[in-house]
């Protein structure tokens, strides 16, 4: 039997039954590429003095990474380009856009690829 799938993960009826000689099957687009925009990690978190952030773009194109505190005032820009599908990885110093140390505290990790964003929260600790 044959389904599709939509990239959210909802499928469609399924086909007759289909006959196969040998060989196998991958999904299209390969099974490697995230399904959506993500942070995936924040590690460590709280962290001192610097903090790694996974991310998961999953069509390549333009990606915003900011740094916000929580005020909402923008501290850092950690990532603002053409990125290519798939996993990634940042470090986050603990330093403004000014290379200033931050306060301790809680801040924001926010990532938009212009139509869809996603935030992680995070803890540096003094």
């Amino acid at each position: 039997l044959v389904v599709a799938v939509t990239a959210a993960g909802y499928s469609g009826g399924y086909s007759e039954q289909v006959s196969t000689t040998g060989g196998s099957t991958s999904p299209v687009g390969g099974s490697n590429l995230p399904r959506s925009l993500a942070i995936s990690g924040v590690v460590p978190n709280p962290f001192n003095p610097k903090t790694t952030l996974s991310y998961e773009v999953p069509r390549t194109g333009h990606v915003d990474l900011t740094v916000y505190d929580i005020r909402g005032r923008r501290v850092a820009q950690l990532v603002s380009a053409a990125i290519e599908a798939g996993s990634h990885t940042v470090v986050w110093d603990g330093r403004d856009s000014s290379g200033q140390a931050v306060a301790a505290g809680v801040y924001f990790a926010r990532m938009s690829d212009g139509r869809n964003a996603t935030t992680a929260k995070m803890v540096l600790a003094k």
